[in-house]
């Protein structure tokens, strides 16, 4: 065995450009599938547990008014746990809005990075993504609507792990709305300055047995036998509430998606090192007769042949895992755009076994099956090269150019190689497109909501609105439910609108109480299409089944009916409103309203969403052009090695070095133009589908996009990274003597 060792060692220096960029390659692809995976599932593990750790609401209900002392008993002898959670939106003196909370006790509990919880009237708790935001930090003075606080604690909340003040808001904005929490003597002090005050109950299940719509006919029956004077005005079930469930479905999602690309670039790995080794076979086979002819065994060889792929793949596994771990932190954002505790940890078996033992077993399995076809031939066949390579092919070219038959009979000759690069590239291209298209996606969607929404703002009151100013509207606006439907989106917005509305561009001539218009964001979510029919569950009525009329451009989540048909719907006098819709904002409505959309916030929130994506998009960026750059090097530099005797023998028929290069490198031009004119549709094919499952999460749906800029991009970039790959190739090309046809004699 010493002399095989002895030819590991010689084949690791005439070797090491290969290896090292294979080694390159195994890094990249670990690095970037474990960093991803253990950032955003320390992301998952931190929320869960911040969830179970703060004692998350089952659900909670929007009532008129407080339960009276006997429903509170009613309920919480069902085995309900109940829990009032008064609030009012308070305006800061950046012009930001604060959510003042009274403080909590049983559900939905603060979980504090620092300081401690308020005890005072002047005293308050502020959400951790809020104060970041704003630079503010324990023992700071906070001025709310003129009334000073000490902040005493900072944290988040498990309620509010995406912090939007509506539940169909598209994304977090920290720099103009946050969460607070204070003495409940305090938070209806602030709704007496003009705030608005809201009540609303969370609540457990436990063991009551009782569904959410359980606890909504209780509340409403006592309101209709005199018992009770509070009305639900909307109710949302854990699972259909953003604010709680998104942040657990965007990490795990992206974990997921993190282990498969990493699996499928791995494969492809193990691939391109097959490939490599049945090369270093093909060139080495002489020696390996020789080896046989002195009575070295077969299995011998073949562990001798993969003990280099199958060390390179375990070090750089590990080393790769290691800095997966280390730049875990940087591959998440999850901490940064979600309300969630520090993460404690990124270091988790799932992902050390992922790390360490897929590339090992994948390089191991793929290497010895290889070896074990390649090496099964006798001695004297080895001696005279024949590894059983296909013959070449005996297609009568005599009628073309030389120079195309050749490379022609090339192609024929190594297709497989050809076809592995082909992999390759498409590969790398899914990757680029993924990257370019999540950014223009969310750009073209940032441009939808800025030409899409006509009002500039939407006050919505909790009874009939106050008289409506010159050129404002009225409308119903309420949330129901999707029935069958779960997650974010689940609960849509069913807006009434007069018809001939400058605000809405839709047309509400084929709508009537059982057809509605629906938006793009619906269609997208669910696959509705014209004629569909589909179940709402309101409020304050029995579920109504509905039939789509047509599809609308408006982001976000949405139902549309004329005025009184929506009422009608919702079980609602048809002749009432409860919002005013203006294209000017007004302080007064502002005033009063209990909560106002804002076309200015739904802007700033999208923005921040696009900001939040871009570390993904560079991380992505950057692994699929490192891939597109290794993947050719070493199939390039393959082909140049294993044709050494083809070419010093060009070289020696008089071939100056631009003619040979073209000979030998000219395919692969070809085969990066086919590669992108087959990778870009194909990827863009599989990215469409692929992206609605990505934003799931969301509260909105929207399309994946490529901009002609983008496709005019990658190609460029393609091009411009071949254009490197093949100077190097060429300059190894060059090296190759003219007397290399001297060592290759029988």
């Amino acid at each position: 065995m010493k002399m095989l060792n002895m030819q590991l060692l010689r084949d690791l220096r005439s070797q090491w450009s290969r290896y090292l960029a294979s080694a390159l390659l195994i890094l990249l692809g670990v690095v970037v599938s474990t960093g991803m995976a253990a950032g955003n599932g320390a992301a998952l593990t931190t929320a869960k547990n911040a969830q179970d750790t703060g004692n998350v609401e089952d659900g909670y209900l929007e009532l008129t008014a407080e339960l009276t002392d006997n429903q509170l008993t009613l309920l919480r002898n069902k085995g309900l746990t109940v829990e009032r959670a008064k609030f009012t939106d308070v305006p800061a003196a950046d012009n930001s809005t604060v959510r003042v909370y009274e403080n909590r006790s049983t559900i939905n509990r603060i979980n504090l990075e620092s300081g401690t919880l308020p005890t005072a009237n002047d005293e308050i708790a502020l959400e951790q993504t809020y104060a970041r935001a704003h630079n503010l930090k324990v023992g700071d003075m906070l001025n709310l609507d003129g009334t000073k606080f000490t902040i005493t604690g900072i944290g988040s909340t498990p309620d509010y792990a995406t912090v939007v003040a509506r539940a169909t808001d598209t994304a977090a904005d920290p720099d103009e709305f946050g969460t607070a929490f204070t003495a409940a003597s305090t938070v209806e002090s602030l709704a007496k300055q003009g705030n608005t005050l809201t009540t609303t109950y969370v609540y457990l299940l436990g063991n009551s047995g009782m569904e959410a719509s359980d606890i909504v006919s209780e509340i409403s029956n006592a309101l209709k036998d005199g018992t009770g004077t509070a009305r639900v005005s909307s109710y949302l079930e854990q699972d259909d509430n953003p604010r709680i469930v998104t942040v657990i479905d965007d990490q795990t999602v992206t974990v997921q998606t993190a282990y498969l690309a990493g699996f499928v670039a791995l494969v492809l790995i193990a691939y391109v090192l097959s490939v490599l080794t049945a090369d270093n076979i093909r060139r080495q086979s002489p020696v390996i007769g020789t080896f046989y002819a002195l009575g070295i065994t077969r299995r011998e060889l073949v562990v001798h042949y993969m003990l280099l792929p199958v060390i390179l793949a375990a070090v750089c596994a590990i080393i790769g895992t290691v800095g997966g771990f280390l730049t875990a932190p940087a591959m998440q954002n999850a901490t940064t755009y979600y309300s969630i505790p520090a993460l404690s940890s990124v270091a988790s078996p799932d992902v050390i076994a992922y790390g360490v033992l897929t590339p090992l077993v994948t390089v191991t399995l793929v290497s010895f099956l290889v070896l074990r076809s390649r090496l099964a031939k006798e001695p004297l066949q080895l001696l005279h090269r024949d590894t059983g390579q296909r013959p070449p092919s005996r297609a009568t070219l005599e009628s073309l150019p030389f120079a195309f038959s050749f490379r022609l009979r090339s192609f024929m000759r190594a297709w497989t190689t050809y076809v592995l690069m082909l992999l390759g590239v498409v590969l790398s291209l899914l990757l680029m497109v993924f990257s370019f298209g999540m950014h223009d996606s969310v750009v073209s969607y940032a441009d939808d909501v800025r030409e899409d929404i006509g009002f500039e703002a939407v006050y919505v009151f909790l009874g009939t609105p106050p008289t409506a100013p010159d050129d404002a509207e009225t409308a119903t606006l309420r949330s129901a439910n999707l029935v069958g439907a779960e997650g974010a989106g689940a609960s849509l917005s069913v807006i009434g609108i007069d018809k001939g509305t400058q605000y809405f561009d839709v047309d509400l001539s084929g709508t009537d109480e059982t057809h509605v218009l629906i938006s793009k964001a619906v269609s997208l979510r669910y696959g509705y299409e014209v004629g569909d029919k589909f179940t709402l569950d309101p409020t304050d009525t029995d579920n109504r089944e509905v039939v789509v009329a047509g599809i609308v451009d408006y982001p976000q989540m949405a139902v549309f009916g004329e005025h009184e048909d929506v009422n009608t719907l919702l079980g609602l006098d048809r002749g009432s409103s409860n919002a005013i819709v203006t294209g000017t904002v007004n302080d007064n409505l502002d005033n009063q309203a209990q909560s106002v959309i804002r076309r200015s916030d739904m802007i700033t929130s999208v923005d921040t969403f696009t900001q939040a994506m871009r570390p993904t998009i560079l991380v992505l960026f950057i692994a699929s052009i490192g891939l597109f750059i290794i993947v050719m090097f070493l199939l390039m530099r393959m082909v140049v090695d294993r044709e050494q005797y083809s070419i010093s023998l060009m070289k020696a028929l008089g071939y100056d070095e631009a003619e040979v290069g073209h000979l030998y490198l000219g395919n692969y031009v070809l085969l990066v133009l086919l590669s992108l004119a087959v990778g870009l549709p194909l990827s863009i094919a599989i990215m469409k589908p692929t992206w609605q499952y990505m934003i799931s999460s969301l509260a909105t749906a929207f399309p994946f996009t490529t901009s002609s800029r983008s496709i005019i991009l990658i190609v460029v970039i393609v091009l411009a990274t071949y254009g490197v790959v093949r100077f190097l190739s060429g300059r190894h090309l060059r090296g190759v003597d003219v007397t290399e046809i001297l060592k290759d004699r029988e």
